[in-house]
C-alpha cells in the first residue's frame, strides 16, 4: 500500500525540469474539503489530516460495480475522494486517517463482495522488503523492536509467517540502503521489493483463460455429441441406450459436461452474481448467471419428471449452459488482456528503469537494486545503459535520448553539471552523476503517478454510461421476466405456433433466457474508461500529459486559445543582434571588454550577451583584467574596474547618469525600443562606448502552430505583460491580428481578460509558462503548461508538454478529437445493438423466421464487447492519424 501525507507544500528539489510534473492533481480539492463541512459527495465530515491510500480491487465486471463502490465509499464520512479504475482494478482513497484506517477501508470494499488487498510501493520515505532469515516470530518481534529504536524511522509494520516488512523513514536521516544494511548487521538478509504496476487484469486473465480451457474442454465433446455423433447411426443408437429409464446416454454425458463446467468454470461468475445481489445491485454476471442457471436447472428438472414419472419426453437443453460458459469465459478472457493493453501505459513507464545500479563509494565500483539507491549516491552509467535515477553529472560527457520523458528521439548532450532523467538512455560515454531524486520525487516517478491517476479518471460523458449501467441489469431482468410471460400466455391461447416437439413452456423460456444474455452493458461502460486509458497512454509515450479524461474530452471544444508570450511562443531567452560601437572604438576590443565584465553576472541579459560575446570576439592574448570586484544593481547594470578604466554594462537610463556621447544616443536607443528591442548600453569612464541590442526570437514552429490552429477555426491571442510595440511585433511575426493582441497584462488582466471572452460563450485554452500565467491557466477552461514552467503554473493546468515544443498542443487536440469521436461512436454502437438486440431476442421477428437461440444471442453479447475494446486500442492508428499530418488542418512535417 501506498499510504504517504498529501505534502501541500512541499519543496521540489533537483534541476528545475522537474516543475513540469504535477502535484496531487485532487489538491485544491482536498484542500478544500479539509476546510470545509462537507466531502466530494456533500457528507458532513470533521477537519483532519489527509492521506491517501492504494488498493487493488477484483471482482468488478462492468460499471455498475465501479459505481456501487464510488457511492458506498463518498457515503462514508470519513472518505473524501476514490478513484476506481476499472480495466487496471487500481483504487485511490483519499480518507481522514483520524477516523477510519486502511484495514477498514478494505472492509468496507469487502463487504460489497468484491476482493481487495492493499498496495505497497517504495516511494519518497517507505521501504518494502521481505526478510530471509527468520526462523520464528521471535525474530520478527526482535527486529520490530530494534527498527523503532533507529532515529529516523517513524513507523514499522513486519509480518509474520510471510516475513514482509514495511517501514516509513526521515529520508534527511536514512535511506532505504541505510535500513537494509541494519538488518543484515543485525544479521538477516532483506530482499527489496521493486516496485511495479499492480493490476488485478493480470490475474484475472489467468484466471478466465484457466476458465474458459476448462470449458472448451468439454464444450468440445459436447458439440461433437450433438452434431456429429448423433449423424452416424451406429453411434446414434448407442447414445440413445437409456442407462436409466427415461434419460439417454448422450443427456446423462452432457448432463455431467455442464455441471462440471458450471462449477468450476462457472464458479467464478456465480460467486460474483451472488455478491451482487446480496448487496442490493445487479451486474452483468447476474444476467450470465441468471441465463445459464435457469437452462441447466430447467433441463434438470425435466429429467428427474421423467425418469421418476416415465412420462414425456421433453428436450433438454444442457448443452446449452455448457456453450454459454464457454463463449463467456472467451469473452472476458480477451476482453481483460484487451483492458490490460489499454492500461499499460504506466507499466511501459515503470518498467522502464533498469532492475540493478552501479554504485560508488572510495572509487569502488558495487551493484545495487535500483530500490536500494538514495538521494546523495555517485552512480556510474556506462554506454547503452539506461540511467538509474535523476541526478546531476560530476564526471564525464555523453548525449542522452530522452524521448522516455520529452518525446522527443534526438539525442540531447550532457556535460559536467547537466541535469539527467531517471529511466533515460545513455548513449555514448561514461558519466558520474550524483542522486538528486528517487522514488516518486523523480521525473519518471511523477508521470508515472500522473499517467495512473489520469487513466482512473472518468470523462465527462462517461457519467452518462454509468448513470444507464445502474438501471440496465434491473430493466432486462424484467424484459426477460416480461418476454417469457408473454409468449406463455400466446403460445396456451394459440396466438403462436410452438415448434415441432417443443412445448409452450419451453419454447418461451428460450426467448426469456436470450434476452438475459444477449443484453450487453459491457460495451456502454468500457467505451469511455478505455479510450481515456489509451489516450492518455499515446500521450504520455509522446511527451504530452493528460491529466485526465475532463482534459481529454474538453481539448477538442476549445474555440480560442490565448498564448502567453515570453518563453511560450518564444525562446524566454533574448539573444544579440546588433552592435553598435561610438566613438570609433574597435569592436573586437569592445567585446572583450563586455565579455570580461558579463562573466560575474547571473543576469538573463548578460548570459545572451556573454555567450556572443564568446563566439564573436578572438581568441589571442589578452591581458586586460578585473581589478576590482564587479557591483551589481538589480534592475539597472553592472559596473567594474577593468586596468585603469570603469567599465558599467546596463539601461540607458541608469548609464546617462555617468557617461554622455557626442553622439544622440537617446533617439537610437528609443529607436531600437519602439521596433520591440531590448536595449544594453557600455559606457567606458565617461564615455558611452556602444549599444547592444537583443530580441527574444519567435519559437521555429510557432507560426505553424497558429497557422494551423487558425486552420482548425480556433482562434488566436497574444496575452503579455510586454509593451505595445513589443507585442505588436511578435503578434504580427506570428499571423496573430492586432484586435486579438493584448499588451500590458499583469496577471489580475489575464485573468480578467479570460473571464470576458468565457462570458461571451468561448470554451477558452490557456497556454503559459510562467508564475504570472497561473491565475489564467486555472480560470480557462483548458490549462496548457510548457516544460520550462514553474511549479505553481503546472499545477494549474490540465495538459502539461513535457518539451518546449508548442507542436505538442495540435497533437493533443487531434488524441483529443479522435479519442472522443470514437468513445461517440462506440456509445453508439452499445446502444443500438442492446435497442435492436434484445427485441431480436425477445423473439419479435420469431412469426417471420427469425429468432436467436441462447447460445447465438450469447455470442452476440460477447462480440458486441469485444469489438468495442480493440476498436478503442487501434494505439498504432492512432499514432498514424496524429503524425501523419491528418488532422483538422494539415501539419507541417517539422512536428
Amino acid at each position: 500500500m501506498e499510504c504517504t501525507a498529501i505534502p501541500f507544500s512541499s519543496p521540489v528539489t533537483g534541476n528545475p525540469q522537474n516543475l513540469l510534473l504535477d502535484k496531487e492533481p485532487l489538491q485544491k480539492k482536498l484542500l478544500l474539503a479539509q476546510g470545509s463541512p462537507s466531502n466530494s459527495n456533500g457528507v458532513l465530515i470533521t477537519a483532519g489530516p489527509i492521506k491517501k491510500c492504494s488498493l487493488l480491487i477484483s471482482g468488478m465486471s462492468c460499471a455498475s460495480c465501479v459505481g456501487t463502490i464510488e457511492k458506498t465509499l463518498k457515503n462514508n464520512i470519513s472518505i473524501y475522494d476514490i478513484r476506481v479504475n476499472l480495466l487496471s482494478g487500481n483504487a485511490e482513497v483519499w480518507y481522514n486517517e483520524k477516523f477510519i484506517k486502511e484495514a477498514e477501508l478494505c472492509k468496507l470494499i469487502r463487504n460489497l463482495g468484491f476482493g481487495v488487498e492493499l498496495i505497497r510501493e517504495n516511494s519518497a520515505g517507505v521501504l518494502n522488503f521481505s526478510l530471509l532469515d527468520v526462523i520464528d516470530a521471535n525474530c520478527i518481534t526482535a527486529i520490530e523492536k530494534l527498527l523503532k529504536n533507529v532515529e529516523g524511522i517513524s513507523e514499522v509494520t513486519l509480518f509474520y509467517p510471510s516475513c514482509k516488512g514495511h517501514v516509513r523513514f526521515d529520508e534527511e536521516l536514512l535511506g532505504p540502503r541505510d535500513i537494509v544494511d541494519l538488518l543484515e548487521s543485525w544479521g538477516y538478509r532483506a530482499r527489496v521489493e521493486a516496485n511495479g504496476e499492480t493490476s488485478s487484469t493480470d490475474s484475472e486473465i489467468i484466471i478466465w483463460r484457466r476458465s474458459f480451457l476448462i470449458s472448451v474442454a468439454f464444450f468440445i465433446p459436447t458439440f461433437l455429441l450433438m452434431h456429429l455423433f448423433s449423424r452416424i447411426a451406429v453411434l446414434y443408437h448407442f447414445l440413445m441406450i437409456e442407462p436409466i429409464s427415461g434419460i439417454s446416454l448422450m443427456n446423462m454425458l452432457i448432463w455431467a459436461f455442464a455441471t462440471i463446467v458450471m462449477v468450476v468454470a462457472g464458479k467464478n461468475v456465480f460467486f460474483s452474481a451472488y455478491n451482487s445481489l446480496k448487496h442490493g445491485r445487479a451486474n452483468m454476471d447476474v444476467l450470465i448467471a441468471t441465463g445459464s442457471l435457469v437452462a441447466y436447472l430447467y433441463s434438470a428438472a425435466v429429467s428427474c419428471w421423467t425418469v421418476l414419472f416415465r412420462k414425456g419426453t421433453e428436450k433438454v437443453f444442457f448443452e446449452m449452459s455448457v456453450m454459454l460458459f464457454t463463449f463467456t469465459t472467451l469473452g472476458r478472457w480477451l476482453e481483460c488482456a484487451a483492458k490490460a493493453q489499454a492500461s499499460d501505459a504506466a507499466k511501459k513507464l515503470m518498467n522502464s528503469q533498469p532492475i540493478n545500479a552501479r554504485l560508488l563509494i572510495h572509487n569502488t565500483e558495487k551493484s545495487i537494486s535500483i530500490g536500494l539507491v538514495q538521494r546523495g549516491d555517485l552512480l556510474k552509467v556506462l554506454p547503452g545503459e539506461q540511467i538509474p535515477a535523476d541526478g546531476t553529472v560530476v564526471f564525464g560527457c555523453s548525449s542522452v535520448d530522452e524521448s522516455l520523458i520529452t518525446g522527443e528521439s534526438s539525442p540531447i548532450v550532457k556535460n559536467v553539471g547537466d541535469f539527467v532523467f531517471g529511466g533515460t538512455l545513455n548513449q555514448l560515454g561514461v558519466v558520474h552523476l550524483k542522486v538528486t531524486n528517487v522514488g516518486d520525487h523523480s521525473a519518471l516517478g511523477r508521470i508515472v503517478k500522473l499517467v495512473k491517476e489520469a487513466q482512473a479518471s472518468k470523462a465527462p460523458i462517461q457519467r452518462l454510461a454509468d448513470h444507464i449501467a445502474g438501471y440496465f441489469v434491473p430493466c432486462i431482468i424484467g424484459l426477460s421476466l416480461a418476454t417469457f410471460l408473454v409468449w406463455f400466455f400466446l403460445c396456451n391461447n394459440g396466438l403462436a405456433a410452438i415448434p415441432f416437439g417443443s412445448s409452450s413452456f419451453r419454447y418461451s423460456l428460450q426467448f426469456a433466457i436470450s434476452v438475459l444474455v444477449v443484453a450487453c452493458p459491457c460495451a456502454l461502460g468500457l467505451a469511455a474508461p478505455t479510450a481515456v486509458a489509451v489516450g492518455v497512454g499515446v500521450g504520455a509515450e509522446n511527451g504530452i500529459l493528460i491529466k485526465g479524461g475532463e482534459a481529454l474530452e474538453g481539448a477538442n471544444r476549445v474555440t480560442t486559445l490565448c498564448f502567453d508570450k515570453t518563453g511560450t511562443v518564444t525562446e524566454g531567452l533574448p539573444r544579440v543582434c546588433e552592435i553598435v560601437v561610438f566613438n570609433g572604438m574597435n569592436q573586437k576590443q569592445f567585446l572583450k571588454l563586455v565579455r570580461l565584465a558579463e562573466e560575474n553576472s547571473n543576469h538573463v541579459l548578460a548570459k545572451s550577451i556573454l555567450s556572443y560575446a564568446n563566439t564573436m570576439s578572438m581568441s589571442d592574448d589578452e591581458t586586460a583584467v578585473i581589478t576590482q570586484d564587479p557591483l551589481c544593481f538589480p534592475g539597472e547594470g553592472l559596473s567594474c574596474v577593468v586596468g585603469q578604466r570603469t567599465l558599467r554594462i546596463g539601461s540607458f537610463a541608469w548609464i546617462k547618469n555617468f557617461a554622455t556621447s557626442e553622439e544622440d544616443v537617446s533617439e537610437k536607443v528609443k529607436k531600437y525600443q519602439d521596433n520591440g528591442f531590448i536595449t544594453s548600453l557600455v559606457a567606458i569612464d565617461n564615455d558611452i562606448a556602444g549599444l547592444i541590442t537583443l530580441v527574444d526570437q519567435v519559437k521555429p514552429e510557432a507560426k505553424l502552430v497558429i497557422k494551423t490552429l487558425q486552420n482548425m477555426n480556433i482562434q488566436v491571442c497574444l496575452l503579455t505583460g510586454d509593451n505595445q510595440t513589443a507585442a505588436l511585433r511578435i503578434a504580427s511575426e506570428l499571423g496573430i491580428p492586432r484586435q486579438k493582441t493584448y499588451y500590458e497584462c499583469l496577471p489580475s488582466r489575464k485573468l480578467a481578460i479570460v473571464k470576458a471572452m468565457q462570458e461571451a460563450g468561448e470554451v477558452v485554452g490557456m497556454v503559459g509558462d510562467g508564475l504570472n500565467d497561473s491565475p489564467a491557466l486555472a480560470q480557462a477552461d483548458l490549462g496548457i503548461a510548457v516544460a520550462s514552467g514553474t511549479y505553481m503554473t503546472v499545477e494549474a493546468a490540465q495538459i502539461v508538454l513535457t518539451t518546449a515544443s508548442l507542436a505538442g498542443i495540435i497533437y493533443a487536440i487531434d488524441i483529443s478529437t479522435k479519442t472522443v469521436r470514437r468513445i461517440r461512436y462506440n456509445f453508439v454502437f452499445a446502444v443500438m445493438y442492446n435497442f435492436i438486440a434484445v427485441p431480436v431476442a425477445s423473439g419479435l421477428l420469431a412469426p417471420f423466421g427469425i429468432a436467436l437461440n441462447p447460445v447465438l444471442a450469447t455470442l452476440a453479447m460477447i462480440l458486441s464487447s469485444l469489438t468495442v475494446v480493440p476498436n478503442l486500442l487501434c494505439k498504432s492508428g492512432l499514432l498514424i492519424w496524429v503524425f501523419s499530418g491528418k488532422t483538422r488542418a494539415s501539419v507541417s512535417p517539422i512536428f
